[in-house]
């Protein structure tokens, strides 16, 4: 899924910047048409009795999937 989002921002020659720190003045000096703030997350295993059952999936499977 990942590539395939890449391709589509270089094909709409979008700019991407990651793990970068964003003030105002940045934004004003390169005056972008938008700015998305992006955060990720981890998915969290609990220890509730049953978690490992094979019928028990986290977000991550769950999106892997499609």
């Amino acid at each position: 899924m990942r590539t395939n989002f890449q391709g589509e921002l270089e094909n709409a020659q979008v700019s991407v910047h990651l793990n970068a720190s964003v003030d105002l003045n940045l934004v004003k000096k390169i005056a972008p048409d938008i700015v998305v703030i992006v955060t990720g997350g981890v998915p969290h295993n609990t220890e509730i009795q049953g978690a490992e059952d094979a019928h028990v999936v986290n977000a991550r499977q769950v999106l892997k999937a499609r």
